[in-house]
């Protein structure tokens, strides 16, 4: 058995700090690097979009148990904070566009691989069917401004929490008037304007081959949330197979075949980062079909047979040079 933890991302960021008018801001939030950009003369409003993600950080993590996250999975239901609420509602509305492939109640599932700890391994069919009766969003209700769980339910919104701390770090720094900028937290971010007189350039890694690029998209005068999902962020190969970290809900097991989805979308990062999961664990058949009825673009990177395939939205291709 070999358990990788490697955590590199398919995004990767080319010169957008290159700028003597730009500067970017390092900070750590939610286990992970994040990263600000900003016109120079704007640097302090980093701080203040950073102070956004500490919010959602403070919230939602799983990890600490003082957090309203963690005190509304204890007590079963409790009122929670509007923003607790909105995550919320976003992860159900995924849940339900997918018809489960995401599903923020798969805390169970991923417990009983180890994939919550530091060793993965494949559980016992018993253990696999315990774990799917606690999985289950329709079990979710929202009365007012309280949440109520189903019997023995957890929440974890690590798959839309990182996509709303982008967005309310990206409303503060454009309600303090700043309208070209990047913020980006764990390789999941949102480009706004432009770099300059120049467009954001973001090379897309190539799964299969850390130090490759598949592509490099070029945004420029837009506002898109860009989310990637990979298996190569943590796995375990047992027997010679490789197991994902990303779960199937409805089949109690790790997602199979596919490499990474990337998706960039209008619709905020919170919506993409779940969606992105979603379409991960959809695959690349129902996933495009999908992806195009809601108007977004996604590329696949997929196991097609012995070779690696790609399969892309047609909109997608436009900023891929």
């Amino acid at each position: 058995m070999r358990i990788s933890w490697w955590t590199g991302v398919l995004i990767l960021l080319f010169s957008c700090s290159g700028s003597p008018e730009f500067v970017s801001v390092d900070y750590a939030v939610m286990g992970t690097s994040a990263r600000v950009i900003v016109p120079r003369e704007k640097r302090p409003l980093a701080d203040s979009a950073y102070r956004e993600m500490l919010r959602v950080d403070s919230l939602m993590s799983i990890w600490k148990p003082e957090s309203e996250l963690s005190r509304l999975n204890a007590r079963g239901s409790m009122r929670v904070d509007s923003l607790t609420l909105a995550c919320i509602r976003i992860a159900i509305l995924v849940s339900s566009i997918t018809d489960g492939a995401f599903d923020p109640t798969v805390g169970p599932l991923i417990h009983a691989w180890g994939f919550d700890s530091d060793s993965p391994h494949m559980p016992d069919p018993e253990s696999i069917e315990r774990a799917k009766g606690l999985v289950g969003w329709e079990r979710i209700r929202i009365i007012g401004d309280s949440v109520v769980l189903g019997k023995g339910q957890s929440l974890d919104l690590g798959g839309v929490a990182k996509g709303l701390a982008l967005d309310i770090a990206s409303a503060k720094l454009q309600r303090m008037g700043c309208s070209d900028f990047l913020v980006e937290i764990g390789g999941d971010m949102v480009c706004c304007g432009q770099k300059g007189v120049e467009p954001w350039l973001i090379g897309i890694r190539d799964p299969a081959d850390p130090g490759g690029i598949m592509g490099t998209m070029r945004i420029r005068e837009r506002s898109l949330a860009i989310c990637t999902s990979g298996d190569y962020e943590r796995f375990v190969e047992i027997g010679g197979m490789r197991y994902s970290h990303i779960m199937d809900p409805r089949r109690g097991e790790p997602a199979e075949g596919v490499l990474s989805v990337t998706v960039l979308s209008e619709r905020g990062a919170a919506f993409t980062d779940a969606i992105t999961t979603g379409l991960f664990v959809l695959g690349p058949q129902k996933g495009l079909e999908l992806a195009d009825s809601l108007g977004i673009e996604a590329m696949f990177v997929y196991r097609d047979g012995d070779t690696i395939a790609t399969a892309t939205t047609k909109g997608f291709q436009e900023v891929i040079k």
